[in-house]
């Protein structure tokens, strides 16, 4: 790493909360299992997504299985090194709960949102291109659903705001040294 510590690099996903959780496996059985919870992941965020826009549970299924089994085509090779595959597998599930979220007349944004979009930022290593695109395109698209009226719709600007703040201090708090 150049002499660069281990933890302060935001590519490596040290602190990243999956791999927490099965760091203590052989590294071959490491990245499988994390491809496959990614995998998962970006399938049933898929599917939620599809539900919340109107999709009868067939077509929702056929969506998220076409998310699953489009995963598996990504070579072991690209697995190990693609930080896309990480960064990537959290957008649907961010996409479904940010248009759950546009549906409430509140201006907090819903705290699955907030977690999501923590976890999805921690995974794409500080780099929040897609995240933020994600966030902006939802909110537009229920500016523009006909359940809000221009007159109730100061929330889909209040929301992502504070959904900023909120994710950069959840973020701040689990990387920046505490001694």
């Amino acid at each position: 790493f150049g002499g660069r510590p281990h933890l302060a690099n935001p590519e490596v996903l040290s602190l990243y909360p999956p791999h927490v959780l099965v760091r203590f496996l052989p590294l071959a059985w490491f990245i499988a299992i994390s491809f496959a919870l990614h995998a998962w992941l970006a399938a049933a965020g898929t599917y939620l997504a599809a539900r919340h826009l109107g999709a009868s549970r067939v077509a929702a299924l056929a969506a998220s299985g076409a998310i699953l089994c489009g995963r598996l085509f990504v070579s072991f090779e690209d697995m190990a090194y693609s930080l896309d595959v990480y960064r990537l597998a959290w957008l649907p599930l961010l996409a479904a709960c940010a248009l759950r979220s546009a549906d409430r007349q509140a201006w907090l944004p819903r705290p699955d949102l907030v977690i999501v979009t923590t976890l999805a930022l921690v995974a794409a290593a500080l780099n929040p291109a897609y995240l933020v695109a994600t966030v902006v395109a939802c909110y537009g698209f229920a500016a523009m659903w006909p359940s809000h009226p221009a007159s109730q719709s100061r929330h889909l600007v209040a929301q992502p705001v504070l959904l900023a703040c909120l994710t950069v201090g959840l973020c701040a708090f689990q990387i920046v040294p505490r001694y």
